[in-house]
């Protein structure tokens, strides 16, 4: 079996049809054509892979936030925001079935998880802000359908 690389330019030895050879200009044209389907059809599947929806969050004038989503099966929900040191931050979530769930944040490369659940459908905490810190609270639905989600944080002690 012959060994052809995918990209190489076309000529009209290296394209047939069924009926025979194409010309060099119809395979110029051909493959000025492929070249961005080729393009649109790898962004249309990074877009319909995607495995997040990441939501930032700012604690309205009532220092609260809200929010709902269905998370679709293999897919996960994060909502992040900044948050100071000494602030109490309550927080609860209900889903419609078990989810996996963590808060975390970032120091460098590590990540560090103050809270971490697993197949749980609904908690309610109190988070005392230790550092001044981007903080996410994430879902992850590793069920086989999509999962309602609602969550909220209320800040009930701003330093």
């Amino acid at each position: 079996m012959k060994n052809t690389n995918a990209c190489q330019k076309p000529t009209n030895k290296s394209i047939k049809t069924h009926y025979g050879r194409f010309t060099t200009a119809n395979a110029l044209a051909i493959s000025m054509v492929s070249v961005p389907m080729l393009l649109l059809f790898a962004l249309a599947c990074s877009v319909s892979n995607s495995q997040a929806e990441i939501i930032s969050f700012k604690l309205d004038a009532n220092l609260s936030f809200k929010s709902q989503s269905n998370i679709q099966s293999g897919k996960f929900s994060e909502v992040c925001g900044k948050l100071k040191k000494g602030n109490l931050i309550r927080w609860q979530f209900d889903s419609s079935a078990p989810l996996d769930f963590n808060i975390h944040y970032h120091e460098g490369k590590e990540v560090i998880f103050p809270y971490k659940m697993n197949a749980i459908k609904s908690a309610k905490e109190e988070f005392l802000i230790s550092l001044d810190q981007d903080y996410c609270w994430m879902w992850t639905n590793k069920s086989s359908e999509a999962v309602k989600l609602e969550m909220n944080l209320r800040n009930v002690q701003a330093q």
